[in-house]
């Protein structure tokens, strides 16, 4: 009879579970994919960033690829070649997310709507 240790089970089957559901992916191709990606999050109608500053979606998507795209320059040094999709989209994503975000506030400030649901710090987070 064969004594098992579950732990190790549980170990060796969650490590076999990421290695076949993991893929690479080549970080330029995966920052062009993003860029669309987080531009059509960012400027739905219904976004924080359309129902809190008085732009246009025309407006909108050229401020958001203008603050994503530094975002992305300024993590693609900290980015493997190849990424691991889903961990590193996990990983990179929200760092891209939260800079971008945060960039496109700065640029547009003077056009800031002064409603209750767009003050306080990080309301587009939610």
């Amino acid at each position: 009879m064969i004594k098992c240790n579950y732990f190790s089970i549980g170990f060796l089957l969650m490590f076999i579970s990421q290695i076949c559901l993991s893929f690479p992916h080549d970080r330029e191709v995966w920052i062009k994919d993003n860029l669309e990606a987080i531009v059509f999050a960012m400027c739905d109608k219904k976004s924080y960033f359309r129902q809190c500053f008085l732009v246009d979606d025309k407006k909108c998507k050229i401020v958001a690829r203008i603050s994503i795209s530094r975002c992305m320059d300024e993590y693609r040094t900290l980015m493997p070649k190849t990424l691991e999709i889903p961990f590193d989209d996990e990983k990179y994503r929200p760092l891209i997310g939260a800079c971008s975000g945060g960039q496109y506030q700065a640029r547009l400030k003077n056009f800031s709507k002064n409603e209750s649901i767009c003050s306080g710090e990080g309301k587009w987070e939610r």
